[in-house]
């Protein structure tokens, strides 16, 4: 994916940014219709999109730990699983520099 993060405000002890991700991936799976006795293969590539913001807390020099939320959207995939892959998004994170 493509990843671009931007660093809003940054002090000695906080920092917040804003990220955005462009990702090209594929969706894979099978299913079985009803009164059918084989599966059916599926399989689709999608490109997605996520923007997120993170506040990172510095403990140390070299180590953050950090939290936000975002949103991820997958435009390219039917309407009946958009509900699944386009979702909102938390994020946990421990940065060690």
């Amino acid at each position: 994916s493509l990843f671009y993060e931007r660093v809003m405000y940054f002090s000695k002890r906080w920092e917040w940014s804003l990220t955005g991700h462009m990702g090209i991936g594929e969706i894979s799976g099978s299913y079985r219709l009803p009164g059918e006795t084989a599966d059916r293969g599926y399989m689709q590539r999608v490109v997605l999109f996520e923007g997120s913001t993170t506040l990172y807390y510095h403990l140390t020099y070299f180590m953050s730990l950090g939290a936000g939320i975002g949103y991820r959207g997958v435009p390219d995939v039917p309407e009946e699983l958009r509900h699944i892959y386009s979702t909102p998004v938390a994020i946990a994170r421990l940065s060690i520099r």
